[in-house]
């Protein structure tokens, strides 16, 4: 018999992602990114100085 299908145990694990923030000329910037995704929150595992942590800095809006 398969095993049910839980998101929660797929959810915990880490993601490579698609992060799309806005640059000073309001263009859009894709990144890949390892995510991971809690019940409340996505963290972005690389380092504060990347490029995607200078852009959600600028602007907050951001797409996954």
């Amino acid at each position: 018999m398969p095993n049910p299908f839980d998101l929660a145990n797929i959810l915990i694990l880490p993601f490579i992602a698609s992060l799309v923030t806005i640059d000073t000329t309001s263009a859009p910037r894709n990144a890949s990114v390892w995510l991971a995704w809690t019940t409340e929150t996505i963290k972005k595992l690389p380092s504060k100085t990347s490029s995607s942590s200078k852009g959600i800095t600028q602007d907050t809006r951001i797409a996954v």
